[in-house]
C-alpha cells in the first residue's frame, strides 16, 4: 500500500515517536524509501525536534507581574461581563414584549 504524501506528512509525528501502529510504520517507511519529497520532510521534522529538546522551557518572572496589572485585567473582565449580561437582558426584554405583542394580536384576531 503506498499513501499519498500528505498521509505520510501527518504520520511523521507519529512514526518518529514510535507512536504509529506497525502496518501504519512499514507504509511510512516504504514510502520514505520511494519519496525524496517525504524524505525531505522528515530530516527537517527530525531537525527541529531535536532542537527544540535541547532548548529549556521558558521560565515565567512572576516578580515582573504587579498586582495592578491582574486586577486591571479582572476590573476590564467584569466590565465586559456586566455589558454582555444587560444586552442579553434588553434582548430577552424586547422578545417578551414582542411576544406579548403577538398574542394580544391574536387574541383580538379570534374574537
Amino acid at each position: 500500500m503506498n499513501l499519498p504524501c500528505d498521509v505520510v506528512m501527518d504520520l511523521v509525528g507519529l512514526y518518529k515517536d514510535g507512536l504509529a501502529s506497525n502496518e501504519s510504520k512499514a507504509a511510512v517507511d516504504e514510502h520514505l524509501k520511494e519519496c525524496a519529497q517525504c524524505r525531505k520532510y522528515y530530516k527537517m521534522y527530525d531537525s527541529i525536534e531535536k532542537s527544540t529538546k535541547n532548548q529549556e522551557e521558558p521560565v515565567l518572572d512572576m516578580d515582573s507581574y504587579s498586582d495592578y496589572n491582574f486586577s486591571d485585567v479582572s476590573k476590564r473582565l467584569r466590565k465586559k461581563h456586566n455589558r454582555n449580561l444587560l444586552l442579553m437582558s434588553a434582548i430577552a426584554g424586547t422578545a417578551v414584549v414582542l411576544t406579548a405583542v403577538n398574542l394580544t394580536k391574536m387574541l383580538n384576531n379570534n374574537k
